[in-house]
């Protein structure tokens, strides 16, 4: 996924996992993760905390926390709440969330990455696993109509497909309007949707269906957002499981898709 110009951190760990589950990424605590290869492709400079300082205000692609962040930079607007300290009607990373999470904000920037493009990818051991699953951490805030983003999965370098389906009605198409934790709201006219369910403003869990089984399976995020004042997207907590055998549970997001709003 490396472009002329762009740089790559790959990292590569291994660790513990919970029971049933095979895998784990961008986990809230760093401790929780299980994956094989970690890659993030961003411009020149990148300085494995998601970019805070180096685009300019408001701008984000990487990893990060909100302890983590320098003091030198923020995290942009459009991804942290603020609300219970100060006015902030916009925002995912609630002000008492202190756990790691992966944002994207105002990608594009003329000189460093004019193409405006973000790409992630995780690898993670699947063998012996049997048919797997996955679920990610998900929250807007902003108008997507205009933007492009997506996960995709792969199996052993098959071709990649949709993990899930992402999709924004044109502005001015009725919206939903979006809270805060002080209870502030802003309304948005072309949220994101996910299989067909609107998005929040929350960690809500999205759970795909099942992927199939193999030795290794690639999951990979791709956006392009402009607007850096308005417009963020953050995740966390990939979570690869294995396909509960029929009988022993309810069968979570087989239908395409499980949500339980959580903020973190």
């Amino acid at each position: 996924m490396n472009k002329t110009g762009f740089v790559t951190l790959t990292i590569a760990m291994v660790s513990g996992s919970a029971v049933g589950q095979v895998g784990r990424a961008v986990s809230a605590d760093a401790s929780a993760d299980n994956f094989l290869t970690e890659t993030i492709t961003v411009d020149d400079g990148y300085n494995g905390n998601g970019q805070l300082g180096q685009w300019g205000a408001n701008r984000m692609f990487g990893i990060t926390s909100r302890p983590a962040v320098p003091g030198t930079a923020f995290i942009p607007n459009p991804i942290r709440d603020d609300s219970i300290a100060a006015f902030d009607p916009a925002g995912i990373v609630g002000f008492n969330d202190n756990g790691r999470f992966f944002g994207a904000s105002g990608t594009l920037d003329q000189s460093t990455n004019p193409t405006g493009d973000g790409q992630a990818e995780w690898t993670f051991d699947i063998s012996g696993a049997g048919d797997v699953l996955a679920s990610i951490d998900m929250g807007m805030t902003g108008n997507w109509a205009n933007f492009s983003i997506g996960f995709s999965y792969s199996i052993d370098g098959a071709p990649a497909q949709p993990l899930f389906n992402f999709t924004a009605p044109d502005l001015g198409v009725p919206g939903a309007q979006f809270f805060v934790e002080s209870g502030d709201s802003t309304f948005y006219s072309s949220p994101l949707n996910v299989d067909g369910v609107q998005m929040t403003n929350n960690f809500d869990t999205y759970t795909s269906g099942s992927l199939g089984s193999g030795s290794t399976l690639t999951i990979a995020f791709d956006v392009s957002v402009s607007d850096r004042f308005n417009t963020g997207f953050a995740f966390r907590n990939i979570v690869i499981d294995r396909v509960p055998a029929p009988g022993t549970a309810a069968v979570v997001g087989l239908v395409g898709l499980g949500a339980m709003r959580r903020r973190r």
